[in-house]
């Protein structure tokens, strides 16, 4: 295996009570973890709840919330597993959140410049097309990479390009949703990638 592409948010951070609590204020709406999570049952940007949002001013949330998301932490033992898997393999992220956050984030937890691409809202709004996107600029097929995510739909849009998709059950999807779309693995505990090969 030559390349690991991650998922952002619920994967390497964690934001999920971040999220409930910004959305809920921010759009002033009865907005519970269960809605969040639906959200991602399918692509987020087709689901209802992301087009509740949308008529909201989408765009405007991704602002409001800056300062304090930028400067969320991410687990020591996160940023740990992180540099060891850098020393055997290039590391990419593709995510649905935006460029600007997700740059600054990782910037203030020094992680910035272990990932070769960051492909984020901004590039392009089908997983799919920015994994076949990296597919080309790196020279690498989906046999020679992992996916590793939260939720429902990245792994079917992980089966679509036919690569793996390690699955994690501890901040977002529980396990029993996971594996509707049967992940090649599901770990609850991030020091797990380290025994991938």
């Amino acid at each position: 295996m030559k390349d690991i592409i991650f998922d952002f948010d619920w994967v390497i951070v964690d934001s999920f009570g971040f999220h409930v609590e910004n959305i809920r204020d921010f759009y002033e709406l009865d907005f519970h973890e269960n809605d969040l999570k639906d959200m991602q049952n399918w692509n987020i940007f087709d689901s209802h709840s992301y087009k509740v949002l949308e008529e909201k001013w989408w765009d405007w949330y991704k602002v409001h919330i800056y300062n304090n998301y930028t400067k969320l932490p991410i687990d020591e033992s996160i940023k740990d597993v992180l540099l060891k898997l850098k020393d055997d393999y290039r590391l990419h992220i593709i995510t649905s959140w935006w460029a600007n956050n997700v740059c600054w984030l990782l910037k203030n937890n020094d992680l910035y410049e272990i990932f070769d691409e960051i492909l984020c809202h901004e590039f392009h709004k089908s997983k799919i097309y920015k994994f076949n996107y990296l597919f080309d600029k790196y020279d690498f097929s989906p046999s020679e990479s992992i996916f590793i995510t939260d939720t429902l739909w990245d792994i079917l849009e992980a089966n679509e390009v036919w690569i793996k998709s390690i699955a994690v059950d501890f901040w977002y999807h529980e396990k029993e949703r996971l594996d509707k779309w049967n992940p090649y693995k599901i770990i609850s505990s991030f020091d797990e990638l380290l025994e991938i090969s």
